[in-house]
């Protein structure tokens, strides 16, 4: 190895080759570089262990499943205290084995016979392991050994640092698509807290909504609290971060006075803190609050709080959408079963109709576990199912006597013509099918011939249903079945109309709601 020490730092760690080190892309390029410059100068094979944050271990990058030490290994303190170049053969080094074979194993396995420290802030990010050579370093190799450490422990943190915000990335980016995808409200508070605990662990917290027609803020969601009450105005830290409308970050409540004086209500809200109001657009939504007891976790940091801060906001973001969709859905829900009613005003024995033809598809579906979607899809196809006579003749609707042929062909228009008036509708394009199929069976005897496979399947569900309320329900020419006899007749439908587990569904349904006897087949 060539003599250098006329040159300056800078300078020797050009001619040594360690500039090339500031042209990594993450840690498993630079532990790459540092093996290619480790063999150009000292002419040894190295391996690099290096700190992994979200898996709370020392590892060789490129060598991830066999090249892992755990931060409880006692090597790892003594490396950071030493902070030097360190011979394996060293009778300090060598009583770890004692405690921990599995180190003694890894370093014979891999002829590690050296180890050179990253310290940075008093803290080891990782270690160069030489090997396969148990030659002693030379003076001038201990020189470049002190500049490597010096270089490393600058790209290493950066690395280190670049490897969080990326694992912060795609959690966060798991995070807001599994909230986003949660059906509606009750299910994002649900969730919160278990899509939480990989981002941000805490020992315990309390997710607070904000009601603005009582001025309280009331706990949705929980962790690691056994009871939490409701916060009126101005009771708690809570409710003094809303009306702050700014984050709260503590590490040491008890020496806060001011705090442990609204503590009393918050008693969950102990040793660190962090406190994040949920507002947007000046609206006032909830409150997160986080505590980390004794250390646990350790304490928060300003990182946490960019963290929270960003959790918090995604979070709105999310409520906030399910929120007005949720409330424009019910809209369309009022308007259709207005539209509905007025349909059926015409006629007193059909009145009634359609809003019982949804509970029992609400019923069915939920038996048959169908997806929200589905279900929802659904309820608007019963209630609009027969939303096409408004396109047949009153005289025929209201006929009280037995329909002529003709009669009859007209009447069977009207899945058609209400597919037709709901084709321009957006949100209703899957529940247009349900509609428009609602009178065809699975051997093809339907109103258009369909055969199971060439319509939607669910749309039995608006099937059955429609049949049973049918046969259950009064009119002109009879008298309404009882469910048991209803129920005797769709029986024989199962395989021609629907299947035998849509049927199964029904009866099942209606046992829970004991409106038909257990003993019932």
């Amino acid at each position: 190895m060539a003599n250098h020490s006329h040159l300056s730092k800078a300078a020797l760690g050009d001619s040594y080759g360690l500039d090339v080190l500031g042209k990594f892309r993450d840690l498993v390029h630079l532990s790459q570089l540092v093996r290619q410059v480790v063999k150009q100068q000292l002419q040894r094979e190295a391996e690099i262990f290096l700190w992994v944050d979200h898996l709370d271990v020392y590892r060789d990058w490129e060598r991830e499943d066999v090249m892992v030490i755990s931060r409880e290994n006692p090597i790892v303190t003594y490396l950071a205290l030493e902070n030097r170049l360190i011979s394996t053969r060293e009778k300090r080094v060598k009583a770890f084995f004692e405690e921990a074979p599995e180190l003694r194993t890894l370093f014979e396995t891999e002829k590690i016979y050296y180890l050179l420290s990253i310290v940075h802030q008093y803290t080891l990010l990782g270690f160069v392991a030489f090997k396969e050579d148990d030659r002693a370093f030379t003076p001038e190799e201990k020189k470049f050994c002190r500049l490597l450490q010096d270089t490393l422990k600058q790209y290493v943190y950066t690395g280190i640092i670049m490897e969080r915000r990326l694992q912060e990335m795609l959690g966060l980016n798991y995070f807001t698509s599994e909230l986003s995808r949660c059906a509606n409200v009750p299910e994002v508070y649900r969730r919160f807290f278990e899509l939480l605990e990989s981002l941000l662990p805490v020992s315990a917290g309390v997710f607070y909504q904000y009601d603005e027609f009582r001025q309280v803020l009331f706990p949705v969601a929980a962790l690691g609290v056994q009871e939490v009450k409701e916060l009126m105005k101005g009771e708690g830290i809570s409710w003094f971060v809303l009306e702050k409308k700014k984050p709260l970050l503590v590490n040491d409540v008890v020496h806060q006075p001011f705090l442990v004086e609204k503590q009393e209500r918050e008693q969950f809200l102990r040793d660190a803190i962090m406190v994040l109001p949920l507002i947007q657009d000046e609206k006032m939504w909830g409150v997160l609050s986080f505590a980390r007891y004794d250390g646990e976790y350790g304490a928060f940091s300003s990182d946490h709080l960019y963290l929270g801060r960003i959790l918090s906001q995604i979070l709105v973001t999310v409520l906030a959408s399910k929120f007005y969709y949720e409330r424009l859905e019910h809209n369309y829900f009022d308007t259709i079963k207005a539209l509905t009613q007025a349909l059926e005003a015409k006629d007193s024995y059909t009145r009634g109709h359609s809003e019982r033809v949804l509970q029992y598809v609400t019923w069915i579906a939920e038996e048959l576990q169908l997806s929200k979607t589905t279900l929802r899809n659904l309820q608007f196809a019963a209630l609009l199912h027969d939303i096409g006579k408004i396109g047949i003749d009153e005289y025929i609707i209201r006929k009280k006597s037995k329909l002529t042929e003709e009669e009859y062909d007209q009447i069977k228009h009207h899945p058609e013509i209400g597919d037709h008036i709901l084709a321009n509708v957006d949100f209703l394009k899957e529940a247009r099918e349900y509609v428009h199929y609602h009178h065809e069976k699975l051997d093809g005897s339907g109103y258009y011939g369909k055969r199971a496979g060439e319509f939607p399947w669910e749309t039995t569900l608006v099937t059955l249903a429609d049949m049973f309320d049918a046969l259950t329900s009064e009119r002109p020419y009879r008298q309404p079945l009882s469910y048991e006899e209803a129920l005797a007749i769709l029986r024989e439908e199962i395989g021609i109309t629907f299947e035998q587990r849509v049927y199964e569904a029904f009866v099942q349904t209606l046992k829970k709601r004991n409106l038909l006897a257990e003993n019932v087949r």
